[in-house]
């Protein structure tokens, strides 16, 4: 094995990542080299403790792998090929705590929903028109930071909190699930499962429990319930419960990204109560259509009702 890819597997397994065939490779090594593995598994575990206390620093990253390492302890008859082994051998070693310690982008277009699982195995799912940047390891906080919407489901940990800026909002949890939206016409936090703290400025601290929610407005958090349809992005279900059919379309028009116009609105609307789950728009018009006698027509992402029948009434 190369030197270079060995420096590279075993820093994947120290903050283990490596995958059952890397592992492999690693384990095969450290039985041939147990001496040079345990002065790397002490330098390493240095270095992490290292980390909570200072910001990463390169210089100060070589001499404390360098002095784990006793290397200027060793004989000035050294061998040319040792000292270049051993200079490389923290080059790597920096060059890798570096990356594990750098930030990670990801960010969603129009239209794109991505999943973004952590090194803990937290999830996030990222909506559209929307970016987090995260470390690929935590030694102290599990922070994020969000610009947009997301839902996340984060494993418990006590010792590592889960702690989302987002602008003038901070939210802090130890293990639950909740959705933050934190766009320039709305700020909300939603509580699913566990309890979450959140933050905003100078305000007082609020606790959330399931079920609850926050909006923030001009500056002011107030506690609501949670608005039906409201994580439909995440869940791909939309729900109406005796829903008036006027809230149906606006629902429709937000979730499938389309304009609903209405030649002749109702001088009273009917209700409806239905689910949907990963339907085409097209699917929900035609039970509609049977529910409501709807007549309509499709133009690009507009869709035109010439009619419309409350059967019930």
């Amino acid at each position: 094995m190369e030197f270079e890819d060995i420096n590279i597997l075993l820093a994947k397994h120290f903050v283990n990542e490596t995958s059952s065939a890397e592992e492999t490779e690693v384990q095969a090594w450290i039985n041939q080299n147990k001496e040079e593995y345990l002065k790397l598994r002490i330098a390493w575990a240095d270095a992490n403790t290292t980390a909570l206390e200072h910001p990463y620093n390169p210089s100060n990253a070589w001499d404390t792998i360098s002095n784990k390492l006793h290397l200027e302890k060793k004989p000035i008859y050294l061998r040319n090929w040792s000292i270049a082994a051993a200079a490389i051998l923290i080059i790597s070693f920096c060059g890798i705590w570096y990356y594990f310690l750098n930030t990670i982008t990801t960010q969603t277009l129009t239209g794109e929903v991505k999943h973004v699982q952590l090194y803990d195995g937290s999830l996030i799912t990222l909506n559209e028109n929307s970016s987090i940047a995260y470390k690929r390891r935590y030694f102290g906080k599990r922070e994020i930071n969000l610009k947009g919407e997301a839902f996340f489901e984060v494993k418990r940990d006590e010792e590592h909190p889960f702690v989302v800026d987002s602008d003038s909002l901070k939210v802090t949890v130890l293990g639950t699930s909740f959705y933050i939206k934190n766009s320039d016409k709305q700020k909300n936090v939603t509580v699913i499962t566990g309890k979450v703290k959140v933050e905003v400025q100078d305000k007082s601290p609020l606790i959330l429990l399931p079920g609850q929610a926050v909006e923030i407005e001009n500056g002011n958090p107030m506690k609501k319930e949670i608005q039906a349809n409201q994580l439909a992005w995440q869940t791909n279900t939309l729900i109406f419960n005796n829903t008036s059919l006027q809230q149906v379309f606006k629902t429709l028009e937000k979730y499938y990204n389309i304009q609903i116009k209405i030649t002749n609105p109702p001088a009273t609307w009917c209700t409806l109560t239905s689910e949907y789950k990963d339907l085409p728009i097209e699917k929900v018009l035609k039970e509609l259509e049977l529910l409501f006698g709807l007549k309509y027509s499709i133009a690009g992402n507009e869709i035109f009702i010439t009619a419309l029948t409350c059967k019930n009434e």
